[in-house]
């Protein structure tokens, strides 16, 4: 499993690097919407190259297997979601069923802590430093 979640946050820093030179990584004598994004991507890239290289083989076995790929799945479909409603509920969506079918959270807990970190996320990032965020075909 620990190999799958590897992979994955390594696809995950390609895409924020790709990303983040679509947004603009220097704007006008400072910093842009992928500056923060750039330096996520080259963190997340080397990290997980490094452990890759590092680590040594192992046997997988099938349930295993399956097992590890629900995070990666949940990437790739919280991708479309974000396409279709927005990046922020896209987000939300995420967290509140990870929290839920992963964690084993209640599910008013589970709302409680997803709402609690969308607002925090909106307003540090979209309120207080006017970073552009992917907007849905919805919302």
């Amino acid at each position: 499993m620990e190999k799958t979640v590897k992979l994955s946050l390594l696809f995950i820093g390609l895409y924020a690097l790709y990303s983040s030179f679509k947004y603009g990584i220097w704007v006008n004598n400072g910093p842009g919407g992928g500056f923060i994004a750039l330096f996520i991507g080259l963190i997340l890239i080397v990290l997980c190259g490094y452990s890759l290289i590092k680590e040594k083989p192992e046997v997988f076995k099938i349930n295993e297997l399956k097992k590890s790929l629900i995070p990666f799945g949940g990437i790739l479909l919280t991708l479309l979601v974000i396409k279709i409603f927005g990046f922020f509920m896209g987000i939300g969506i995420y967290i509140l069923i990870w929290l839920v079918l992963i964690e084993k959270y209640k599910p008013i807990k589970a709302l409680a802590i997803d709402l609690t970190i969308c607002v925090f996320m909106y307003a540090v990032f979209s309120i207080w430093l006017k970073v552009p965020f992917p907007n849905g075909i919805i919302f």
